[in-house]
């Protein structure tokens, strides 16, 4: 992502909502749901991810060829590890009084 959008996208977060923890890294994208910890692991592992998903890389790639700027902004609602305990609806919920 541009560097500057980061940089204005993690002030605000800090600023607006300090209570969220704002984490900035490498994102991965494939097209997978990844579910377990030995894939989470692994992917951290080889390519210094802080999370997965699957549509950023999509996103980056139309921006890069267009000379467009962007960032990725994602809210961890399961990390991968066993513990997800709350339905996505729950998690909307939870999400949308934050913004």
């Amino acid at each position: 992502g541009d560097p500057e959008l980061l940089d204005l996208a993690e002030e605000i977060c800090r600023r607006e909502n300090p209570d969220i923890h704002v984490f900035r890294g490498r994102v991965v994208s494939g097209d997978q749901f990844i579910s377990e910890q030995q894939k989470k692991q692994w992917l951290s592992e080889t390519f210094g991810g802080y999370c997965a998903e699957m549509e950023g890389a999509a996103i980056g790639q139309v921006a890069y060829l267009n000379k467009v700027r962007f960032l990725i902004i994602r809210a961890i609602s399961d990390r991968a590890d066993g513990s997800a305990s709350m339905e996505y609806y729950k998690f909307k919920k939870q999400y949308t009084d934050n913004d």
